[in-house]
C-alpha cells in the first residue's frame, strides 16, 4: 500500500473574462451563508456598495433631502453583481469606473 495520489489541485485565480479589470470587485460569501441564499445576500452587498458611494457623494447631506444624488439619478454610482454559477458562493461587483470600486474599497476598509 503506497502513499495516495495528492488531490487535483484547486483553482486559485480568475480567468480575465470572469474580473475584466479594476472595475470589478470579487465578493467570496461566507461558508455559513446556505446556498440557496446566494443570489439574496450577493444583491444585499450591491446594495450596501451602491449606497456607501451614495454616502461618499453626499457628505453632510441629510438621507431624506431632496439634493441628495443617488444611484437613479447618477448612472455612475450604480452597482451591478454577477454571479456566473448560481451553486458557487462567490460574485462580482462591478461599478462604473475604477475611481468608483476604489471608492467603495476604500469607505469599506478604511485604507
Amino acid at each position: 500500500m503506497g502513499i495516495p495520489p495528492p488531490p487535483p489541485p484547486r483553482r486559485n485565480r480568475l480567468t480575465e473574462s470572469e474580473c475584466a479589470d479594476s472595475t470589478t470587485l470579487f465578493l467570496r460569501l461566507p461558508p455559513t451563508v446556505d446556498s440557496s441564499s446566494y443570489e439574496k445576500e450577493l444583491e444585499f452587498m450591491r446594495l450596501f456598495a451602491q449606497r456607501t458611494m451614495e454616502d461618499e457623494l453626499n457628505v453632510g447631506v441629510a438621507a431624506d433631502s431632496a439634493d441628495r444624488i443617488t444611484a437613479a439619478d447618477e448612472p455612475a454610482l450604480r452597482v451591478q453583481v454577477r454571479q456566473p454559477n448560481a451553486e458557487m458562493n462567490y460574485g462580482f461587483l462591478s461599478f462604473a469606473s475604477h475611481a468608483a470600486a476604489l471608492t467603495t474599497l476604500v469607505s469599506l476598509t478604511g485604507c
